[in-house]
């Protein structure tokens, strides 16, 4: 009754003032009342602001991303990009620390990640120049993609030279380190003992993967952090673009 009372008492003056005729009163009671018509998607934002914006984004969570890993620890400290032993090892390592070999297998990881991290400061010039070469198509289409469309555009454009850019790296931190020598003489360990069968592991390829695959773990967490959280969105372009692509998304029901 009171709410009946109170579309009365609404309707009246929109009625009466001739500024809203009859025909527009109701649909403007059901805007009034959250009902009726949906929201509105906001007007579509310049192709090169949107690529703009997007750019800076991209730049900003891929030197986050890069600032993690590339420092001492960021690998070996983050259990989720961690490398371990290669899986080839796993189930022979009770057997390695039996032997005593328990302080060398723990080097060999160690000295693993340590490649890593050394590796990974050289993605960022990679990553920006694949920024750069980014088209108005490519923009839109990251923007209106997944969570994380511009992790995989960069799969895409910088995979294959990331891997060429972080294998010598890699190669010359475990030679520094000892860590190739050090995992022959494990291996050869291994094939000391009757009835084990052990498979030879070229490790700088397998760094060197795993090293890429923490990359591009950490920057999809940087893109889905830019896309989800306001906070993030340090300046007004990356306010504008991320928080209009927000609105168009709830608008269109997403």
């Amino acid at each position: 009754m009171y709410t009946l009372l109170l579309v009365l008492g609404l309707a009246g003056p929109l009625l009466s003032t001739g500024v809203v005729g009859a025909q527009e009163a109701i649909p403007r009671l059901f805007e009034l009342f959250g009902g009726g018509k949906e929201a509105a998607a906001p007007a579509p934002l310049p192709a090169s602001q949107l690529a703009a914006g997007l750019k800076a984004a991209l730049r900003l969570g891929t030197e986050l991303a890069v600032s993690r890993l590339g420092r001492e620890d960021g690998f070996l400290g983050e259990p989720r990009v961690r490398i371990p032993l290669p899986r080839a090892l796993e189930p022979l390592e009770t057997g390695l620390r039996l032997l005593g070999q328990g302080e060398r297998v723990k080097a060999l990881e160690v000295q693993m990640n340590r490649a890593a991290e050394r590796a990974v400061p050289a993605a960022k010039s990679l990553f920006w120049d694949a920024i750069a070469t980014m088209s108005f198509a490519d923009a839109r289409q990251i923007l209106a993609g997944g969570d994380t469309a511009a992790t995989e555009f960069f799969k895409a454009k910088a995979g294959d030279g990331l891997y060429a850019a972080f294998r010598p790296t890699v190669d010359e931190t475990l030679r520094q380190l000892g860590t190739v020598q050090a995992y022959q003489a494990l291996l050869d360990s291994l094939r000391a003992l009757p009835f084990l069968r052990v498979e030879a592991i070229d490790l700088s390829d397998y760094v060197t993967r795993k090293a890429l695959d923490g990359l591009f773990l950490m920057v999809a967490e940087e893109e889905k952090r830019l896309r989800r959280d306001p906070a993030a969105r340090v300046t007004e372009l990356l306010r504008r673009v991320f928080g209009h692509q927000a609105q168009a998304e709830e608008a269109s029901g997403r």
